[in-house]
């Protein structure tokens, strides 16, 4: 998305934007959990944990979860991949 080429270029300021925008329009949609709202707080746990703000990184990871535990079951590729491993490195990064 342009909002992860802007966050791999360091440029954190217009991938916040781009992607607080976005989710902002996701959750207006009746159906706000829908996967593409949880690949959305994803990577906008990436961004934070760029600029480390892990606090809010957390949020954003735990938000996505959460979405992904109301789309798939347990054990499948999309939902264990992205989100667990930014709660776990979040934890492990900080140590909250």
């Amino acid at each position: 998305t342009l909002a992860s080429i802007h966050h791999r270029l360091g440029q954190y300021g217009p991938a916040l934007e781009i992607i607080q925008k976005a989710i902002a329009i996701q959750e207006q949609n009746p159906n706000n959990a829908h996967p593409s709202t949880a690949t959305s707080y994803d990577i906008l746990a990436d961004i934070r944990i760029g600029q480390q703000d892990y606090e809010k990184a957390l949020e954003a990871a735990q938000r996505a979860v959460v979405l992904k535990e109301q789309n798939f079951k347990p054990g499948h590729p999309s939902f264990t991949a992205n989100s667990v491993h930014y709660v776990f490195h979040i934890y492990h990064s900080t140590r909250i």
